[in-house]
């Protein structure tokens, strides 16, 4: 099997759509993850890095067996792990709300503009 057809939602390189950001970055997270995922890392990346950003995606390296994903349209990281239950094993699911993710670090690569 072979990729399709891919699409392109946004096109950033060269010296005239500079700058471009790559930071790694880490978080503890939520003590109480909230369904739809965890908001503020525009704005703690923006505070951290003293001028606007805006995130383009994120590379997550160690976040403790959990996968963190960028959501765009709500700004939030949505968690995601692998549910082994033995019995009906799928793709990995959403953490549960009110799940405690305050012991986990998210390392993060996040690239901004």
């Amino acid at each position: 099997m072979a990729v399709g057809a891919v699409t392109i939602s946004e096109k950033r390189g060269g010296k005239t759509l500079a700058p471009q950001f790559m930071e790694n970055i880490s978080f503890a997270g939520e003590a109480s993850y909230p369904t739809g995922g965890m908001l503020g890392l525009d704005a703690s990346l923006e505070s951290a890095a003293g001028e606007s950003r805006r995130i383009l995606g994120i590379v997550p390296g160690d976040c403790g067996g959990y996968v963190p994903v960028w959501v765009p349209s709500t700004g939030a990281v949505k968690v995601y792990y692998a549910d082994n239950n033995n019995a009906a094993d799928g793709p990995l699911i959403e953490v549960p709300a009110t799940t405690n993710l305050s012991a986990v670090t998210f390392q993060l690569l996040v690239l901004s503009a």
